[in-house]
């Protein structure tokens, strides 16, 4: 588990948009063979240069997503969440599986896999990528922000099964 808190110490309030970016490889199948799980409604329009837009569509993807011959670099929202809150994505190979789940305050996830790279990225976000700014030019309505004197907390879980 990685939990973050973040104190903010002014006495003004302070907008927060972090991310991580963890790789991951799995070692008993090809690329190809692999299969995603992405737990999210919403595909976010991205600019040439890979920034959001601030516009959306439903996901296209199908669940599982096969690998084979996709290349991702994308953005979601809308994130599928349980009881708890919390929602789930993973890659799967023949056995081995690992799951990254996102806790409440992660809202967006980024998820990267590059084909010829025997890798995948899910990505816990707490905004979409440019959060700020497209907050401050109203695309973006969800910033998260710390009240004065205030703490941020949020967690994320890396499992990993089969290995």
């Amino acid at each position: 588990e990685i939990e973050t808190r973040i104190d903010n110490l002014s006495d003004d309030a302070m907008p927060v948009s972090i991310g991580y970016h963890p790789w991951f490889q799995l070692s008993d199948a090809p690329r190809d063979s692999w299969k995603l799980h992405l737990a999210a409604r919403d595909h976010l329009e991205l600019s040439k240069t890979k920034i959001p837009t601030g516009k959306s569509e439903p996901v296209q993807f199908s669940d599982p997503l096969p690998l084979k011959g996709v290349y991702l670099d994308d953005v979601l929202g809308g994130l599928i969440r349980d009881a708890r809150g919390e929602a789930s994505f993973s890659v799967e190979g023949n056995r081995e599986k690992i799951t990254v789940t996102f806790g409440p305050k992660y809202q967006n996830a980024v998820v990267y896999a590059p084909p010829g790279r025997d890798i995948v990225c899910l990505e816990p976000m707490s905004g979409p990528t440019n959060a700020f700014n497209m907050a401050h030019d109203g695309t973006y309505s969800s910033l998260q922000s710390i009240p004065p004197r205030g703490e941020w907390h949020a967690a994320f879980r890396i499992k990993a099964e089969g290995f």
